[in-house]
């Protein structure tokens, strides 16, 4: 498939899960708005439909609780078959929450500013600027809440729940899960809908659902704020989440200075969490980046891609070069004549499942975000390669939610959106940097 091909059929990807005022991810199996994604599609939108990606992030900040949170689902008016539903959230009956939405309760990786700048960078004009304006206040808001509440005895900031990664289904939440039991007591009733859209094999497992269910049940219980944290049965200071976080922070602090405001308070926010992440989060012995299990004390252990987002938060110098040995040593595949690609998991680790969600395959927004980390730290060749192997997976296998890293074969749902957002942002000759 050449460039302008796909640059085509990724917008009418775009077009076809557009909702009115935001994209849904999938046609099937995401029928509503999901943050991230939602992030993602505005990059891929800046270059190409500026008026797309401004709305995207406007309508997603238009469903933020005055806590600041933005939630991870903005529920669309259609009759969705989707479970975890509006009802089982019961947003709406929790102090602060949209009365004009229905949400979910928690949130994922804090990468909207890192959007709002490129969107504002495609269009530095009168336009772009009033964008920016009427998203500063509430981008400074979501920050505020991550680390007013979110970071507890230090910088970096907790997730309660594995979707709040937006990794899942990831083996490193293996050991925090199965603390909880294979069925927990209390755990919420449910009928999956997932698997009757997508392939089951390729999906989560009934058990790990249940383990789902039941952090959703606590914390729905607690309006989605625990008086204690500390009680609370899942928490992580995932690497992935503050990595972003970092990163957000500092083009916040640029966003700031463009609207003429201080930035020096997510400046210094930024660094602190940084050099957390290298304190706490770096593992000697496995040479890059982990998360960390708050309720045992202790680093998780398991090498994913994940763990290179760090780069994005520009580690220590020292520890740059062990990482990109064991990212280019342990993780990255041939694609095509250049291109590489990453798998969520090593080939060669016992954890490694190539169609099972987040436990093998690759997946093209971590891969967008390790190339940025790579750009960031001077390794633009070994990111360009990166990006090379986006272009070979979806010239050869169609916009798909993740792939196989061995044979290229897409996996979960096809015309996803935030496939069809990231090859725009490498195809176009609008991209920013």
């Amino acid at each position: 498939m050449d460039r302008e091909r796909m640059k085509r059929e990724a917008l009418a990807v775009l077009e076809g899960n557009w909702l009115g005022r935001s994209t849904k991810p999938a046609p099937h199996l995401y029928p509503h708005q999901w943050s991230w994604d939602s992030a993602f599609i505005a990059i891929g939108h800046a270059g190409v439909r500026w008026d797309r990606a401004a709305v995207e992030l406007l309508t997603l900040f238009e469903a933020q609780w005055t806590s600041g949170l933005v939630p991870h689902i903005v529920f669309d008016d259609g009759p969705y078959d989707y479970w975890p539903s509006p009802d089982f959230w019961n947003s709406q009956a929790c102090a602060g929450a949209p009365a004009a939405v229905a949400t979910s309760g928690i949130c994922q990786p804090p990468i909207h500013a890192m959007a709002a700048r490129r969107v504002f960078e495609a269009r530095p004009d009168s336009e772009g600027r009033s964008f920016l304006s009427s998203i500063f206040e509430p981008m400074t808001a979501w920050h505020d809440y991550l680390h007013r509440e979110r970071a507890i005895d230090g910088a970096l900031v907790e997730i309660w729940h594995p979707w709040e990664s937006g990794m899942d289904n990831s083996p490193a939440w293996d050991a925090p899960l199965a603390a909880l039991g294979p069925r927990p007591e209390g755990s919420a009733q449910y009928v999956r809908v997932d698997t009757e859209v997508a392939n089951p094999s390729d999906r989560p497992s009934d058990e790990d659902y249940d383990r789902y269910a039941f952090l959703l049940e606590r914390l729905r219980g607690e309006n989605y704020a625990p008086a204690i944290p500390a009680d609370h049965p899942f928490r992580v200071r995932d690497v992935l989440f503050n990595s972003l976080l970092v990163a957000a922070d500092r083009d916040l602090a640029w966003i700031a200075e463009q609207l003429g405001a201080d930035g020096s308070v997510a400046r210094e926010r930024a660094d602190a969490v940084a050099f957390e992440i290298d304190r706490v989060l770096w593992s000697e012995e496995l040479g890059m980046h982990v998360s960390y299990d708050v309720v045992v004390e202790r680093q998780i252990p398991q090498p994913i891609a994940g763990g290179f987002v760090a780069l994005l938060a520009r580690p220590s110098s020292n520890l740059v070069p062990q990482i990109l040995d064991v990212l280019e040593r342990e993780f990255l595949v041939r694609a095509g004549t250049s291109g590489l690609v990453l798998p969520t998991v090593s080939v060669s680790d016992p954890a490694f499942d190539p169609g099972r969600y987040w436990r093998g395959p690759a997946w093209i927004q971590i891969t967008w975000l390790v190339a940025a980390g790579l750009d960031a730290v001077g390794s633009d060749v070994l990111a360009e390669r990166l990006r090379d192997g986006i272009i070979s997976l979806i010239s050869d296998a169609g916009f798909w939610e993740y792939f196989d890293p061995v044979t290229g074969e897409g996996h979960g749902s096809d015309r996803f959106s935030w496939t069809a957002a990231l090859s725009l942002d490498i195809v176009s000759p609008l991209r920013t940097g």
